[in-house]
């Protein structure tokens, strides 16, 4: 019986230093401290900060700053942590986060990082950032628009997910890859452009029971499934339509349509001298002649508004993050609005 416990308490020793020793070599590689009203993971060796969370859970406007100085050391912040706004935890239940603006010098949005944010409108997310994460978005109830940038290459499982008031989506030629589920539970989406002249992978999904292992390919939608595929109108670039209806997943979806503005009528646009820009959701198209109609649609053809030009000007109001098609004389032009 000595022995036995003598061989324990050996043993117990043994995983106690190795703890120790590990606890030691994370401590030495990353700290963890306050600056300003929030919260970062501290790299010396790389000068990089990864943002944590906030002080202060009754701020509504989040300014993430690019740089933060600690002990006379400057770091750049490149990541933000997962779950560190996440509305689930128990210091986020009544999250009243509002706004929140990314520098540009942050690449990735870590897993579950927004999850929960029940009220966010609106987010600023930069051309420096190539993924979302798992669950990135989810649970963001009251997001009706978000505009992935062009630098953005994959979105995460459940990225999305039951983010109800969103209705529609652009997913930028950039993106190669989306998560299962991405947009389980968006219940009042029904519209997205992707860009994408390849179709996005979506991986399959390895399931088991007991000894039994399956593979099924996976989901855009999650729940409703069927549903979705008949009722979401999906718009791709004309060459790349029927290649999406012959893709995994995507062929289920009923409605894949071509974007309906061609190169030629861009070309005799251009010859024409026009300019569409746009401002704060405001689409600006100029070089016009005067009192000439612009009819502005929206992506699935609903008719938005007639405007007559003045001194060569039409200008109408559209949802941030859409994309609106104003047809004139000779062509037509595409405007994603920011």
């Amino acid at each position: 019986m000595k022995l036995i416990s003598n061989f324990k308490f050996k043993n117990m020793r043994k995983v106690l230093l190795i703890f120790l020793l590990l606890l030691n070599a994370v401590c030495s590689w990353a700290k963890m401290v306050t600056i300003g009203e929030f919260f970062y993971d501290l790299d010396y060796d790389n000068k990089e900060a990864e943002f944590c969370g906030r002080t202060d859970y009754r701020q509504i406007k989040i300014v993430i700053p690019e740089k933060v100085v600690y002990k006379s050391i400057e770091f750049t912040v490149t990541t933000l942590r997962y779950d560190c706004f996440e509305g689930s935890n128990i210091k986020f239940q009544e999250s009243n986060i509002k706004s929140i603006t990314i520098p540009s010098s942050v690449t990735s949005l870590g897993n579950n990082c927004f999850k929960g944010c029940r009220v966010l409108e609106s987010i600023t997310i930069p051309s420096s950032v190539t993924s979302l994460g798992n669950n990135c978005f989810k649970g963001c109830r009251v997001l009706e628009s978000i505009t992935i940038p062009s630098s953005v290459t994959s979105l995460g499982n459940y990225c999305f997910g039951y983010c109800i008031n969103l209705k529609s989506i652009t997913i930028p030629s950039s993106v190669t890859s989306l998560g299962n589920h991405c947009f389980d539970g968006c219940k009042r989406l029904d519209t997205i452009v992707c860009y994408a002249i390849v179709p996005p992978e979506i991986p399959k999904i390895i399931y088991g029971f007991g000894d039994f292992i399956g593979v099924s390919e996976g989901f855009i939608f999650g729940d409703n499934e069927e549903y979705f595929n008949r009722h979401i109108k999906l718009y791709v670039p004309a060459k790349s339509v029927e290649d999406y209806k012959s893709a995994p997943v995507w062929k289920r979806l009923w409605n894949i349509l071509p974007l309906d503005v061609d190169n030629d009528s861009v070309n005799q646009i251009d010859a024409r001298g026009i300019v569409a820009s746009n401002n704060n959701g405001i689409v600006t198209i100029s070089g016009l002649n005067d009192n000439e109609q612009v009819v502005f649609y929206s992506i699935d053809g609903k008719l938005l508004g007639k405007v007559n030009a003045e001194n060569g000007v039409a200008s109408l109001e559209a949802k941030v993050g859409s994309i609106v098609i104003a047809k004139i004389v000779g062509g037509s032009v595409k405007v994603e609005v920011k």
